[in-house]
């Protein structure tokens, strides 16, 4: 049966969350190793972020983040990473997640635009039905009872 709506296979297909996962799981590594109970580290997290900027490694990460061995593995190196690294993966994983979800709600937008919503869908391959089956637009009573 063909359906009105394209299968996409899920949202737990999307890169987009699959990174978002990775971001989660990085963030609880993090602060079991980076982080004591109770300890207030705000200066350092935003040290770290401003640095990532002004290294070059910075491009070499962010061509791995885009490799397929980074997502199939992405706790690989995490744990050998200092919190500079750390905060930086982190800081460029949150910044492309933030680019595909804009990027996603965007296509819906234009998709929703172009194609209509659910119950548009819905009527229309509804009234293509009845076209190609020859049916009314009546609908089935149930017969009344002496």
């Amino acid at each position: 049966m063909s359906g009105f709506l394209a299968q996409g296979g899920g949202y737990r297909n999307l890169r987009v969350y699959k990174l978002t996962e990775i971001i989660y799981d990085l963030s609880v590594i993090f602060a079991e190793k980076f982080i004591r109970k109770g300890s207030r580290t705000r200066d350092q997290i935003e040290q770290a972020a401003r640095s990532g900027k002004q290294h070059p490694r910075t491009v070499r990460l962010r061509e791995y983040l885009k490799s397929g061995q980074f997502i199939a593995e992405p706790m690989q190196y995490a744990r050998k990473m200092n919190a500079e690294e750390y905060c930086n993966l982190c800081i460029t994983l949150i910044n492309q997640a933030t680019y595909m979800l804009r990027r996603l709600i965007e296509r819906q937008q234009e998709q929703f635009l172009q194609t209509g919503g659910i119950r548009e869908q819905m009527h229309r391959a509804r009234l293509d039905y009845r076209s190609r089956t020859g049916q009314t637009g009546q609908t089935c009573q149930t017969p009344k009872t002496p």
